[in-house]
């Protein structure tokens, strides 16, 4: 590469070993200059580029900075307003209206997720109630002779409680992958359109793994409350009859 932008590096090549290639998805506006294309954009550390650059002594022409969360942008342009270094020469402006374009989109994301987390919550709850009826309801003759030996009636509802334990237990794997997949696939699906495919990645890494799994266990507490309450009300109706009343309705 040549050294051009000031008179001592003139006429001068700067050899750099090529570390990698990057890849992914740009969307770029053409204003008339090939430096804006991202294939003739070259990433590399501070001092190679002073060297490049010619500069005897260590320059910043702009630095930029980000944060992990938008909603403290305004708190944190206030502390560097404070730092006062308008006055020092430099100039301080927010960039967010990447941001901004999406904002709209991510709200009516979120809106659609909950709706759609709600409905699957309902569903599911229904489904787990049924099926949990019709499989206490084969095991009537079970229960009957447990009350029948003399084992108490809350000895018996932690049984089957545990059970419903050890099974859902099986399921937590499956679930939570297939749980990921959905939701990465509903948020490019969402966001697919214009500049905000561009920010694909960004809003990917914001949905953490920590805060994957901290809403999967919500879930996973909210399904065994659901399985927990359904034993408990099956139970209710069949805990009012004597064990020699249980065992003749079956017969």
């Amino acid at each position: 590469m040549d050294a051009g932008q000031s008179e001592s590096g003139k006429g001068q090549t700067v050899e750099f070993e090529i570390v990698g290639i990057f890849s992914g998805k740009k969307q770029e506006k053409f204003t008339g200059l090939s430096s804006d294309f991202s294939e003739n954009q070259v990433f590399t550390d501070y001092e190679s580029s002073q060297t490049l650059l010619g500069n005897s002594e260590p320059q910043v022409s702009a630095a930029r900075f980000y944060v992990e969360n938008p909603k403290e942008m305004d708190g944190l342009m206030k502390q560097v307003e404070n730092l006062a270094l308008e006055s020092q020469g430099y100039q301080v402006e927010k960039e967010n209206k990447a941001f901004e374009q999406i904002k709209d989109s991510v709200a009516t994301f979120q809106t659609f997720l909950t709706i759609f987390l709600y409905g699957m919550l309902i569903a599911g709850a229904g489904a787990l109630i049924l099926v949990l009826s019709l499989w206490l309801r084969e095991r009537v003759y079970e229960v009957g002779i447990l009350l029948a030996l003399g084992k108490g009636k809350s000895s018996i509802f932690l049984q089957f409680c545990l059970e419903v334990v050890l099974v859902s237990l099986g399921a937590l794997l499956p679930s939570f992958i297939a749980g990921n997949a959905i939701t990465s696939y509903l948020l490019q699906t969402v966001l697919a359109s214009g500049d905000q495919a561009s920010l694909q990645d960004t809003l990917a890494k914001a949905s953490s793994l920590s805060t994957s799994l901290l809403s999967f266990a919500e879930s996973y507490v909210f399904l065994l409350l659901i399985g927990c309450l359904s034993v408990a009300l099956c139970f209710v109706f069949l805990f009012r009859k004597s064990p020699k009343e249980i065992l003749s309705s079956i017969s």
